[in-house]
């Protein structure tokens, strides 16, 4: 089944924040700088069948739902602008894994591989960087976008950007509290899905810091994970998810 055709209910969208702002004209034309629909379907489609098993920090039925409700919305609340840079940062990660076995093209409707690439990756850095974004409060989507820009810049070899973008990420999720063994209702942890994702995500920033940091000869940067929680948080908050999201994703990929 398409996943990008998934129309199954997710109560857990109901949680969204629809922060509204106006929309300038700055962000106007970057938002016109979004690939096709066309385009976008085949780059996540790759994302959810190729890339997303490396740290499964991305729920396919979440992700999709909103996919569809950004594409056919008017987009004027901070978290469609948030959800905007996701979306972008994961074409341009996606398109880093192609071509592959199952799409041997170099281009996709005629643009080259590497010119959605390169352009993803900085419209959605200048979306980011909008004010409407970087001076509003933590978000797990903000993480995600961090997380993953990380990881672009992992693999083309910016190995030193990539760790300072895994700072901010860190960052962001001290400011969220995900280091923390938050219950659901605390803070803006709203729904039990946020609970799960926030301990994944958290996890993941946290091996690469663990085991990144040796490499770079760089400090720790999580050093508050265990903060109030002492050393026995460490098992408290590893994702138990994984066999649960595994089980649905196999109804929908």
């Amino acid at each position: 089944m398409n996943i990008l055709e998934d129309e199954d209910e997710n109560p857990d969208l109901t949680t969204i924040c629809t922060k509204s702002f106006t929309l300038t004209a700055e962000i106007t034309e970057l938002l016109k700088k979004v690939p096709s629909r066309t385009v976008t379907d085949i780059l996540i489609q790759h994302f959810f069948s190729d890339a997303n098993w490396i740290y499964e920090m991305v729920y396919p039925t979440t992700f999709i739902e909103r996919y569809n409700a950004w594409w056919s919305g008017t987009r004027q609340s901070v978290d469609d602008l948030e959800f905007a840079a996701l979306l972008l940062r994961l074409c341009s990660y996606s398109a880093q894994f192609l071509p592959s076995q199952n799409y041997t093209a170099d281009t996709i409707l005629g643009i080259s591989l590497s010119t959605i690439r390169e352009d993803c990756n900085a419209t959605a850095i200048a979306l980011s960087r909008s004010s409407m974004i970087a001076d509003g409060p933590s978000s797990l989507t903000r993480i995600h976008e961090l997380f993953y820009r990380a990881c672009y810049l992992k693999n083309e070899g910016e190995m030193k950007e990539s760790w300072n973008i895994l700072s901010k990420a860190i960052r962001d999720a001290h400011e969220l509290g995900l280091h923390l063994n938050l219950q659901k209702g605390n803070g803006r942890i709203t729904s039990e899905y946020e609970l799960e994702m926030g301990k994944r995500t958290y996890w993941n920033l946290w091996l690469w810091d663990k085991y990144g940091s040796p490499f770079l000869h760089c400090t720790l940067r999580s050093a508050a994970f265990c903060y109030g929680n002492g050393v026995d948080g460490i098992k408290r908050i590893r994702p138990r998810t994984r066999i649960t999201f595994q089980k649905e994703n196999k109804s929908i990929c």
